[in-house]
Order: C-alpha cells, then sequence, then structure tokens
C-alpha cells in the first residue's frame, strides 16, 4: 500500500489494474472482517481515484491509448480492477463512481477473443460487490451475451462462478 501510495502518479494502466488486484488477494487472505479498513484506507483510495481519472480522460474513445506508454484499457485490465475491489470489499453502493465507471467500460469495450476467466472474474466479482436493490442490467447483458460467445472456452470453475454470479 505504501509504494502505491508513492508511486500511483507514475502507474500505467497495467500498474494500475496489477496493484488493485494484488491488494484485494492480499486482502482476502486477510479475511472478510477487516475488508473495510482497506477500501477506507487513503492510499486504497489514491489508486482507485487515479484509475477513475484515467477512465474519465478515456470515457469519449474507449480505444485510445493514453499519451506517453501509459496504455489502454482492455478487457483484462478491467476486470482484474473489479475483482480486486471486490476482494478489498468494496459494493455496488458504496457510493463510488469508479465501480460504475468500470463496468461501464466493460459493456462497451470487446476484445476480439475475450479470455473466458476475465468474464468469469467480472461476474463473480459484480454477484460478490452487489448488496443493493439496483441491478446493473446492461453489465449482466453484456456478460451474459459473452458467455454466449465463448461458452466452449470456460474451465469447470468459470462456469460454476458464472452461474453462481447470474
Amino acid at each position: 500500500m505504501d509504494f502505491v501510495a508513492n508511486n500511483v502518479q507514475l502507474f500505467n494502466i497495467v500498474n494500475l489494474s496489477t496493484a488493485m488486484h494484488k491488494i484485494g488477494k492480499l486482502n482476502s487472505m486477510r479475511g472478510r472482517n477487516v475488508k473495510h479498513v482497506i477500501v477506507e484506507d487513503e492510499r486504497f483510495v489514491a489508486l482507485v481515484k487515479k484509475i477513475r481519472e484515467y477512465l474519465i480522460v478515456t470515457a469519449d474513445d474507449v480505444y485510445t491509448s493514453l499519451p506517453k506508454g501509459i496504455g489502454r484499457f482492455g478487457v483484462r485490465e478491467l476486470t482484474s480492477i473489479m475483482w480486486g475491489m471486490a476482494h478489498s470489499g468494496m459494493t455496488t453502493s458504496c457510493g463510488d463512481q469508479t465501480l460504475n465507471a468500470v463496468m461501464k467500460r466493460l459493456c462497451v469495450v470487446d476484445d476480439d477473443n475475450p479470455r473466458a476467466q476475465n468474464t468469469s472474474n467480472a461476474l463473480w466479482a459484480y454477484a460478490t460487490m452487489h448488496n443493493s436493490a439496483k441491478v446493473n442490467h446492461d453489465f449482466l447483458s453484456k456478460m451474459e451475451e459473452r458467455c454466449n460467445n465463448i461458452m466452449d472456452d470456460f474451465a469447470p470453475q468459470g462456469i460454476s462462478n458464472s452461474l453462481w454470479a447470474f
């Protein structure tokens, strides 16, 4: 977390998604009862803020790369971010607009060959974070469409996670 705080301004898209994924993974090993501490940590908030900043800058053209080697948000990066957020204790009712921006971007960004693992991870993350009456039907419809297109590529765990999430 200290490394993230000290370097977040230098991070490119891959660094941001990797950091969020790693923080989520480390936090999930600590147990559910400490997740609230992570999402309120100013270092975590700075990471989320930087992700949101880059999502806003690229909102008009989701396929445009950011300048100076910062990269672009692909399906893999977005699902890593979402997975990390879920393991860090973020919820759909937390009020942070970054999560909504990530899900919105996942609905419009297409890979020619999206990996089944990314789709099942995104679905798992959404189901884990979902704690409000409002359902993101656009997100779930897009994920369902992806599942239909790549069904033969799913590992058994991915099928199980996706079915559970739906």
